[in-house]
């Protein structure tokens, strides 16, 4: 008899670590059931999020390119640029040097033109008159 004694004073522990036991399997089944219906949700988001980031390689992938066509683009146009520089920059030279004989020459030609000039005879002069021919004299070529 002292075993069913025994038996009712473990009955009350027994029952609550079967509720217990009882409680904890629904919450595991209820945890299983939601994993299973959050699995291809979450495949599908995965998925969603995998074709996003092909997306973004694929632009990633078209910015450089485009980079790379503008580079080549501006280094061309660059050495252009630089061509025409120089060319501009020798014309410049060129033309200081062409301006400054140009100077040189106006300056050469007013000097000569100036030499070329008679000079004004202040002597007094005499004119002598032959028949029809006139003669100038200097006084000083007397």
């Amino acid at each position: 008899m002292q075993s069913i004694d025994s038996l009712r004073e473990l009955l009350p522990s027994l029952g609550r670590r079967m509720l217990r036991f009882l409680n904890l399997k629904r919450r595991m089944l209820n945890l299983i059931l939601r994993i299973r219906t959050e699995i291809p949700d979450l495949k599908r988001k995965f998925a969603d999020i995998e074709s996003e980031k092909v997306e973004h390689k694929a632009r990633i992938v078209e910015l450089l390119r485009q980079t790379l066509e503008e580079s080549k683009r501006r280094d061309v146009e660059n050495a252009e640029l630089k061509a025409r520089i120089e060319e501009l920059e020798k014309n410049k030279t060129d033309s200081s040097a062409e301006n400054e004989l140009k100077a040189e020459v106006v300056k050469l030609r007013g000097s000569n033109e100036e030499s070329k000039q008679p000079t004004q005879d202040i002597s007094p002069k005499v004119v002598v008159s032959f028949m029809r021919f006139e003669v100038n004299y200097s006084l000083t070529e007397i």
